[in-house]
C-alpha cells in the first residue's frame, strides 16, 4: 500500500499511485530509474526532479492545480526536454554502476 494519497508527491503519484503525472516518456525514465535503483526512493532521482521543479517555480503551477498530478502536465515541451536530457544522464549512469 503506497503512502500518502494521490497527489501528495510526484514521485508517489508516478511509481506508487501509477498516475500519468509529466509526460509519457518522462513517466516512463521516472519508472526505469525506479526500477534500475532498485531502492525505495532513489535519492539522486528525487533530488533532480525537484530541482528542476524548483527552477521553473513548481509552487504557482501547483496553485493552479485542478486535478490531482495535472499540475505537471502544464510543463512546456522546452521543460519536460531538460528535464528529460539529465534523467537519461541518470539512467545511463545507474546502468552502467
Amino acid at each position: 500500500m503506497p503512502n500518502g494519497k494521490p497527489g501528495d508527491d510526484w514521485y508517489t503519484d508516478t511509481i506508487a499511485h501509477g498516475l500519468a503525472t509529466f509526460s509519457p516518456s518522462t513517466d516512463r525514465l521516472v519508472h526505469d530509474i525506479a526500477k534500475a535503483s532498485g531502492e525505495v526512493r532513489h535519492q539522486p532521482l528525487g533530488s533532480l526532479v525537484d530541482r528542476h521543479l524548483d527552477s521553473i517555480g513548481y509552487e504557482e503551477l501547483a496553485s493552479r492545480r485542478t486535478t490531482v498530478g495535472m499540475e505537471y502536465r502544464n510543463l512546456n515541451r522546452a521543460e519536460l526536454d531538460l528535464l528529460e536530457g539529465d534523467l537519461h544522464l541518470l539512467r545511463a549512469g545507474l546502468k552502467h554502476s
